[in-house]
């Protein structure tokens, strides 16, 4: 019985001795064949905790930060950043594929990359990833790019994603407003003045036209005036009377249910259509449907009793 008892003992003991070898070489074997398999990303980000990246490419360089959680640009101009553009970036960063890495480098000098055309960093957690864009391969599909003293041909696509311009990365949200936050829009003009006011989630009325407002034109004109945003940017955009604003203007004036007034003015020059908001102080460019909205008359709002014949 006790020799029984031995033999199972050190069976045992072998087989916890096997299973653990047995483990052992899979996961080497493992690890090998992952360290075998082709690099894919350039690499890997933290989007969460990257906080800064820098453009440099046709001789100018835009810096984008993150402070106190919200993204800026700090350079060569001071803005705030659209938040969504700004992680757009981060993300294009963060998925830059290759599509080979270049091993013999007999042929460096035409990789463009003495003279870059393109020099793009980006900070995670603080470690720095920079990438050097340099020509264009013969089929114009893909850079040439170095990235840790390695050399990668980089899809154009990728490349040509980093390329934000400060207008494209500026903010052009600055109210964000809501319409549904929004208690009446009034829209003052040199000889009228139109007020359109929510009475409930659902029902608008113009002003002095309460029982005959036509719901649908009052909705849409109060949601193009109340969610008003940058469409574009102009390169004096403190010099007011450049773009109209140093004679009467219209006034429109956002009232919110926290009881908070937003307001701003729009000027018409030559069908294009600015807008100088009050608190900003910077002009701005702006769908021409907002300066329509703001210009309606009365009659617009009246809504039509004519019965169709069925």
């Amino acid at each position: 019985m006790k020799k029984n008892l031995i033999i199972i003992s050190v069976l045992a003991v072998i087989l916890i001795v096997l299973s653990i070898l047995a483990m052992y070489t899979t996961k080497k074997r493992q690890a090998k064949l992952e360290s075998a398999k082709p690099r894919l990303k350039l690499f890997e980000l933290k989007e969460d905790t990257t906080s800064k990246f820098e453009l440099n490419y046709n001789n100018e360089t835009i810096v984008v930060q993150k402070i106190n959680g919200i993204w800026n640009i700090i350079s060569p101009v001071q803005y705030v950043a659209d938040q969504m553009e700004s992680l757009a970036n981060v993300k294009n960063f963060n998925t830059m594929m290759i599509e080979s890495t270049i091993t013999n480098l007999s042929e460096l000098t035409n990789f463009g990359l003495d003279n870059p055309s393109g020099i793009f960093s980006v900070w995670d957690n603080g470690v720095k990833h920079t990438i050097y864009a340099g020509n264009r391969t013969g089929a114009d599909e893909y850079y040439y790019a170095k990235y840790n003293d390695e050399y990668f041909s980089l899809e154009y696509v990728y490349i040509e994603a980093l390329k934000k311009t400060i207008d494209t990365l500026r903010e052009k949200d600055f109210y964000k407003i809501r319409y549904q936050e929004v208690l009446s829009v009034l829209v003052e003009g040199s000889n009228y003045t139109n007020e359109i006011i929510k009475l409930d989630g659902r029902n608008f009325v113009y002003k002095g036209l309460e029982d005959s407002t036509d719901m649908a034109k009052a909705v849409q004109d109060f949601r193009v005036l109340s969610e008003v945003k940058a469409t574009g940017f102009v390169k004096n955009d403190k010099d007011y009377g450049q773009y109209g604003f140093n004679r009467p203007s219209i006034k429109v004036t956002i009232n919110l249910e926290d009881r908070s007034k937003r307001v701003y003015y729009l000027s018409n020059l030559a069908s294009t259509i600015y807008m100088l908001p009050e608190g900003i102080d910077k002009v701005y460019k702006t769908d021409y449907p907002v300066y329509e909205a703001a210009i309606r008359d009365k009659k617009y709002y009246t809504k039509s009793n004519k019965v169709t014949n069925k």
